[in-house]
């Protein structure tokens, strides 16, 4: 009965400590006992809340319960290069933490505030995501939902991210599976595993996709210099496009391009297909017919620009009007020259989606609304069913 006892005594005293807590009662120092309500210094394992600016003057190792870090709170270092790694222990943050490396080896890890890992996140847990995230590098080994921001300048992916936010990196890496169904930004990017596009994809400089890439029939990809669909190893990158692909330069397929009706792929200046170009999408390269060059094979059902090349068509005056003013403030007004007969107006934005639609006849002036349009430039698109014509618009 004794043993018991002792027993029973041991197990309560150790809940009692791994269960303690401390909450901030006033700015000051992680280390400093007048910093928390429990008059003390909380350990590793403590759960800790944080209302006030806690500062941290060395490396902490988390190794149980979790840290809190409530809307008006901050966790921050008082020098450059502050290490703080949870392993055991869990981070929830409303607030804002700045630490030069942060490194979450277990979670998981919840953030609806700022979190800044000035140098370095090292995530190997489960993330979720709904405020922002920003960091000179970004290891993602696990499963990040983001619906908030991402702001890198080097975003490495080998778990899996599910974007419903926005996500900006100088250079974007996918080496597992990324599913965006909103915006990711890069100026380079790679893909070595599997990339599906439900929205949208900019890359202001060069796109090399190695692994297998789905842009869907809700997808937009816009690359504003060159890209390529090439496994150097072992030939099987996969480019599936069901939606619309906008490459301002030079494009080569090396392995295999595939799409359905639904897909537009527009190349604004050289294209080369080495590989296979399979299904029955629209390709359309703007100095030439077809492919500018092909040594490999290319169905029968391709087309060629049968879509606009959105976003990449020049203006020209097959069908001659005038537009004004330029810009447009709450109205544009379209005069036509000539040719009465039925046309379609459309208002295409700089991501390629149509954003306004009207058909036209019998008449040689038409105002259209702006109807709460955002600032932008716009391309004004009309057709007759044999000729389109194109204007540049800013709407101020």
């Amino acid at each position: 009965m004794k043993t018991t006892f002792i027993f029973l005594f041991a197990a309560l005293f150790c809940v009692s400590v791994f269960s303690q807590t401390a909450t901030s009662v006033a700015n000051g120092n992680w280390l400093m006992p007048t910093t928390w309500d429990c008059t003390c210094i909380p350990t590793s394992a403590y759960n800790v809340n944080i209302n006030h600016t806690v500062t941290m003057t060395s490396d902490w190792l988390q190794s149980g319960g979790t840290i809190t870090v409530n809307a008006s709170g901050t966790l921050t270092q008082d020098a450059t290069n502050r290490i703080i790694a949870f392993n055991g222990g869990t981070l929830v943050n409303h607030g804002t933490v700045t630490f030069s490396k942060i490194a979450v080896l277990t979670g998981p890890l919840t953030n609806s505030g700022i979190l800044n890992g000035n140098d370095s996140l090292y995530i190997n847990a489960v993330v979720n995501n709904t405020g922002t995230i920003q960091s000179l590098n970004y290891l993602n080994g696990d499963a990040l939902t983001s619906s908030g921001n991402i702001n890198t300048t080097n975003f490495f992916n080998d778990g899996t991210l599910q974007n419903s936010g926005t996500v900006t990196s100088v250079n974007f890496f996918n080496n597992n599976v990324t599913t965006n169904s909103n915006t990711i930004n890069f100026n380079n990017c790679t893909n070595a595993g599997t990339l599906t596009n439900d929205m949208q994809i900019n890359g202001n400089h060069d796109l090399t996709n190695a692994g297998i890439l789905n842009n869907t029939t809700l997808g937009y990809i816009t690359i504003t210099n060159d890209c390529s669909n090439v496994d150097t190893l072992n030939h099987d990158a996969h480019w599936y496009n069901d939606g619309h692909v906008l490459i301002q330069n030079d494009f080569s397929n090396i392995d295999i391009l595939e799409g359905t009706s639904t897909g537009s792929f527009c190349v604004a200046n050289n294209s080369s297909n080495f590989g296979s170009v399979l299904g029955n999408f629209d390709f359309c390269d703007l100095t030439t017919s077809g492919f500018g060059f092909n040594t490999g094979t290319i169905s029968n059902g391709i087309t060629y620009c049968n879509f606009w090349c959105w976003g990449g068509v020049k203006e020209n005056n097959n069908l001659y009007f005038e537009v004004f003013p330029n810009p447009v403030k709450e109205t544009l007004t379209i005069q036509f020259k000539a040719d009465m007969s039925e046309k379609l107006i459309q208002i295409v934005n700089s991501c390629g989606q149509v954003v306004l639609e009207q058909k036209i006849n019998g008449t040689d002036e038409v105002i259209v609304s702006r109807n709460n349009l955002p600032a932008g430039l716009y391309m004004l698109m009309v057709s007759d069913g044999k000729n389109i014509s194109s204007r540049k618009m800013i709407f101020e």
